[in-house]
């Protein structure tokens, strides 16, 4: 968890090049209990993937995330 003031973000950092569905599907169930704004699964992604609520990226695309706040 990443409390950023005022928004709540839930991030889950994965070994795999290959986040699957579940494992979004499996954020997306813990952010909701926490009741997060956004949800990052960090990997090693080649292509972030985004639709403004969830982000599956890299590493250096999370701290991107972070800085364009």
């Amino acid at each position: 968890m990443l409390d950023l003031g005022s928004r709540l973000w839930a991030v889950e950092v994965k070994l795999t090049s290959s986040p699957s569905p579940a494992d979004l599907e499996r954020l997306n169930r813990h952010a909701d209990l926490v009741k997060a704004d956004r949800r990052i699964l960090v990997s090693r992604t080649r292509s972030p993937v985004s639709n403004g609520r969830v982000t599956s990226c890299d590493l250096p695309g999370l701290v991107r995330e972070i800085t364009d706040m």
